[in-house]
């Protein structure tokens, strides 16, 4: 008998009422689940011995059967309808921002302030003065994680923010077990949220308390490490904050998050912190990704340095203060400060480059090195200067505008637009020859095709590069 069997019929003789008619609980004789006759158990595990037909009656069919029949009356999957009793408006720890009931993730580059904006935000709380759902009394938080020391950043940070320290409890690592394990110890977390009733459980940082299995760049590996605390949280209503560092690219929140974009699939909100576009001395925090509520202000604030005396000890501690809601957009702190002329640089390479014809995506990566530009800055370059990238015999290589506008550009084409430019919701359907496998991969007149996202093109120049960033041909 399989395990899988042994497991349901298990849990199955503990469930079933003992004047119910049950098929083969343990030895003794019972009944085919298939043709309702009559079977017992040998040591191969349950036959059936009154079957008529014994194809239908098989080893396999008894056994797949068994476990069919077994998870039903244990109702595995068990469907509901909707319960207006238990339904419950969503709330906010910080309103519009961090949800009860949910993961948030606060994404910011490292020294861009996450533990000074965090700090002040745990005091808030501590004082019942966050505004959100939460404002106007006093709640518990848990803070997971040793990035920083509790004893020497964190409690100095706390006491400068104005925190009552009655209400902050860490977590510190088990001397056997390591950190806190979200998917292995999500029991021992409830329990612990349970019996301190804490509204707002802070994981700095989060991959520190992933499975050590965790492959954050795989979507499946992150769902299923991370799945266990978004239900958490769900059932014991709090709201629980992951802290993420920064990818160095990315054009977009999604890729700006560091790992797979399941960490952002998963939360319920994304909070981006950044440096302001145009004033050093200050941060703003920006709402990337949320669908609980309307998008908020841009929380915009200063770090300025607190004396504290803590211990006998003078302290020098960074405080955030100096709170506003600036107009600002996450799209807005996404462009990387100073970075404009870089991006004009890279502007008047790339329109160079093309000007010719296409290039080689592999061969665009070199010049561009060569310029001492970054590969990011000059993807950025192509969106700005209309370029795009296409598949084609050779791989990837990317062209100027008008080199795609002349590739639309026929008699009659494109639904009789004649000689007239082609616009570009035109190019929206990839060609039968770049996709199907054509024989050389290039656009037909009157073809449209999908330009490649940056995804795409690195996916594709993994598979045709070594690690020199050379083609394997010319590797050699």
């Amino acid at each position: 008998m399989s395990a899988e069997l042994r497991r349901a019929f298990d849990a199955l003789a503990e469930n079933v009422d003992g004047d119910e008619r049950s098929p083969l609980l343990g030895p003794d004789d019972g009944y085919c689940p298939v043709c309702f006759g009559v079977a017992t158990w040998d040591d191969d595990g349950p036959k059936c011995l009154g079957g008529k037909n014994a194809e239908a009656c098989s080893p396999e069919a008894v056994h797949d059967a068994l476990v069919r029949a077994a998870r039903a009356r244990l109702s595995i999957f068990t469907p509901r309808r909707p319960d207006l009793s238990s339904v419950q408006p969503i709330r906010f720890a910080w309103e519009r921002r961090i949800p009860v009931g949910a993961l948030t993730l606060l994404v910011g580059e490292e020294g861009s302030g996450k533990g000074c904006l965090l700090a002040w935000m745990v005091a808030r709380l501590t004082r019942g003065e966050l505004p959100g759902d939460l404002f106007g009394a006093p709640v518990r938080v848990l803070l997971v994680g040793d990035e920083d020391g509790f004893a020497d950043t964190w409690t100095p940070r706390l006491v400068a923010a104005g925190a009552d320290l009655d209400y902050v409890r860490d977590l510190p690592p088990h001397d056997d077990l390591g950190l806190l394990d979200v998917h292995r110890d999500v029991e021992e977390l409830r329990t612990l949220v349970r019996d301190e009733q804490f509204a707002v459980v802070i994981f700095d940082q989060l991959l520190d308390n992933l499975p050590a299995a965790t492959d954050e760049f795989k979507p499946r590996s992150v769902r299923a490490a991370l799945r266990p605390l978004g239900r958490l949280a769900r059932e014991e209503r709090f709201a629980a904050i992951g802290v993420l560092h920064t990818n160095k690219g990315g054009a977009s929140f999604r890729q700006k998050m560091s790992g797979s974009h399941a960490f952002n699939a998963l939360a319920r909100s994304g909070l981006l912190l950044a440096q302001h576009p145009e004033d050093e001395d200050r941060r703003v925090l920006a709402r990337g990704k949320g669908n609980l509520s309307q998008r908020p202000p841009a929380a915009g604030f200063a770090i300025r340095s607190e004396t504290v005396q803590i211990n006998g000890h003078t302290l020098s501690v960074p405080v955030a203060c100096e709170f506003d809601e600036p107009d600002l957009s996450v799209d807005d702190l996404l462009t990387v400060p100073g970075d404009e002329g870089r991006l004009s640089e890279a502007r008047q390479f790339l329109a160079a480059e093309l000007a010719e014809g296409p290039r080689r995506t592999a061969d665009l990566r070199r010049a561009a090195e060569d310029a001492g530009l970054a590969w990011r800055t000059v993807e950025r370059a192509k969106s700005a200067i209309g370029a795009r990238a296409r598949r084609g015999a050779e791989g990837w290589v990317w062209e100027a505008k008008a080199a795609n506008n002349s590739a639309m550009r026929t008699d009659g084409g494109l639904g009789g637009l004649g000689g007239d430019e082609a616009p570009d919701s035109a190019n929206t359907a990839n060609t039968a020859n770049s996709v199907h496998g054509g024989l050389d991969g290039g656009l037909a007149a009157g073809d449209a095709f999908e330009p490649a996202t940056p995804e795409q093109e690195a996916l594709f120049e993994r598979h045709t590069t070594n690690d020199t960033g050379r083609a394997p041909e010319e590797a050699a």
